[in-house]
């Protein structure tokens, strides 16, 4: 009998990719707000918007795995949209934790993200403590609440927190990261460093990414796992790789001398869920390319 699967945020870049994949072989509820550009006899689309009040009555009876990857499309816009990031990012997640324990369901999967560890000289690990009186952020807050919500569900299915890190690929916003770099470089505005070099990260393709999400239906136990790619790269060597890809020189302004890296620990992904195959490089040239 097939799996009953359920993913939210249907036209994001990571579950749009995920339900591909799924609706081959499950049977794929997707709720989004918005129109889904894939169709599938094992794929429904539930209208749900998070900011406004649904009712999980519109849910399937049984389920079997949620992937909530939901994120409000306004989290850096505190304190104009607070009540929003709120509703899209921590109150629907109390919402579909009820839901899935009413539904039977198996496992909860959670989007949460690397950035509350904060920053560092080092790679944080799952065991690092998160402190967010370090640096108050209103997204990462309620990315934080959510974990702690989600974590309290344990004793009714196996829950697992899935912090990642700069992910990217196609069809994604021009406002997040790598694309933004990119439409900055081509348009040759200036790249402001905090130092030298700039921080250091290593982010993830998407296709590595949905490919480690789809491994968690072979796992048994909660999880907590860090996502993100197997390469780290300052901002400067990110911003020269694109240049070269576009053959634009990127311009730089160095504003400070700090470096503040946010770069994840991958040695649980690697061991229990999948390595990364896509490297930078290769990446980057897929999104330029598709650009162009």
């Amino acid at each position: 009998m097939k799996k009953n699967i359920l993913i939210t945020g249907g036209n994001g870049l990571i579950a749009y990719e995920l339900i591909k994949i799924f609706a081959k072989e499950f049977n794929v509820f997707c709720l989004t707000s918005s129109k889904v550009d894939f169709k599938s006899d094992n794929l429904e689309v539930i209208k749900v918007n998070f900011n406004e009040s649904w009712n999980t009555n519109i849910l399937p009876k049984k389920i079997d795995i949620i992937y909530h990857l939901s994120q409000s499309a306004n989290f850096r816009k505190f304190p104009k949209m607070t009540l929003e990031i709120f509703n899209v990012n921590t109150f629907s997640t109390l919402k579909l934790l009820e839901y899935a324990r009413n539904a039977n369901c198996q496992k909860f999967v959670f989007a949460s993200t690397g950035g509350l560890y904060g920053s560092g000289d080092f790679s944080f690990s799952e065991n690092d403590q998160i402190n967010l009186k370090i640096k108050k952020n209103f997204y990462l807050t309620s990315k934080f609440c959510s974990e702690l919500l989600v974590d309290n569900y344990k004793q009714f299915f196996n829950v697992f927190i899935i912090r990642f890190f700069f992910v990217y690929g196609k069809r994604q916003s021009r406002d997040m990261l790598i694309p933004r770099l990119i439409d900055n470089i081509e348009s040759e505005k200036i790249i402001v460093l905090n130092s030298k070099e700039g921080i250091k990260i290593n982010p993830i393709y998407v296709d590595d990414a949905v490919n480690a999400l789809k491994r968690i239906i072979l796992l048994k136990d909660s999880e907590t796992i860090n996502i993100a790619g197997n390469e780290i790269f300052s901002f400067r060597e990110i911003c020269e790789i694109i240049g070269n890809e576009l053959s634009i020189k990127p311009h730089f302004e160095i504003n400070g001398s700090e470096t503040l890296n946010l770069i994840g620990d991958i040695k649980k992904m690697n061991s229990i869920l999948v390595k990364p195959k896509v490297n930078l490089r290769t990446g980057l040239k897929i999104l330029i390319g598709e650009k162009k």
